[in-house]
């Protein structure tokens, strides 16, 4: 098997992939790099949730990156991902065995106003489908 060099990796979701994955990013990094030169490959992390805060001790995407690559440079894009003046948004960190009840007292805030639109994200089809089994199984309209 001949290995083909690279110099640049592009990371797409990396939201996803900085926090979600179960193998710590060390290991994705250093499985790209394999065989290689000394010349350290450039990484490009695109993402569209990198909030940068931690609460309760969770990392999120954005922490992880600042700790493992401080000398990161950011980028933002002007308006590409703006988010809209009237939208509200809130990044609540979930343990396991307790993200269905934080859902639904969530969503049970949240339904008290009757003009609200939710859009709630989850992780994995697996959390998808179980989030929208426990809101059915409230009595909430899913679509």
């Amino acid at each position: 098997d001949e290995q083909v060099p690279f110099d640049i990796v592009v990371i797409d979701e990396g939201d996803f992939v900085f926090s979600a994955m179960r193998a710590p990013i060390e290991h994705v990094l250093a499985f790209l790099n394999e065989g290689r030169a000394s010349r350290p490959s450039q990484y490009i992390v695109v993402g569209a949730t990198m909030p940068g805060y931690v609460e309760d001790g969770a990392e999120n995407a954005r922490m992880t990156i600042l700790q493992k690559f401080p000398e990161a440079t950011w980028v933002r894009t002007k308006g590409l991902h703006r988010i809209s003046p009237t939208l509200k948004q809130k990044f609540v960190p979930v343990a396991l065995d307790t993200r269905k009840q934080v859902l639904l007292e969530l969503v049970e805030d949240i339904a008290k106003d009757k003009n609200n639109r939710t859009l709630i994200f989850a992780v994995g089809r697996t959390s998808v489908e179980e989030a929208t089994q426990a809101l059915v199984d409230a009595g909430y309209e899913v679509k």
